[in-house]
């Protein structure tokens, strides 16, 4: 878990002005998570993120074996003719903009297909923690090439 968060903290303090013409984009924003609701909901909260893909990040409070988990599963459709493969990072910070919790997906999306992440994405916080959370940073990398042989 340490490394998982080290690694997203040098991406995004490193690679942002650096990699912006390789398929990198960025999303920040406020959050408030609540009680525990599912993605399902009537209006869960989505990140919407892509340019290859079109995707959406939902980002939830949630139970997963009777532990609260902030979910960050996230859906993609390719909407190019060739294969596509993704790397996305979700960061959730307190108010202070300290990181709270992170996690990460990573994928390869055939041309003109949908893929879920579900379950894989999940955050384990200790149960105060999660009301604490004010903001989120989600980081995608997309790619024709396997993200990192480039």
């Amino acid at each position: 878990m340490m490394l998982r968060i080290s690694l997203l903290s040098l991406i995004l303090a490193v690679s942002c002005p650096l990699y912006a013409d390789t398929g990198m984009e960025v999303k920040t924003g406020t959050i408030k998570m609540g009680d525990v609701h599912k993605k399902e909901d009537k209006n869960p909260f989505a990140v919407e993120i892509g340019k290859k893909v079109q995707g959406k990040v939902f980002i939830y409070h949630d139970k997963n074996s009777d532990k609260h988990v902030i979910n960050a599963n996230a859906e993609f459709k390719n909407t190019t003719k060739d294969k596509v493969y993704l790397v996305y990072y979700v960061a959730l910070k307190d108010s202070k903009g300290q990181l709270v919790g992170s996690t990460f997906g990573d994928m390869q999306i055939p041309a003109d297909k949908n893929i879920h992440e579900f379950g894989s994405a999940l955050i384990p916080l200790p149960t105060p923690q999660i009301a604490n959370v004010a903001n989120y940073e989600v980081v995608l990398y997309e790619s024709d090439k396997p993200i990192g042989s480039e």
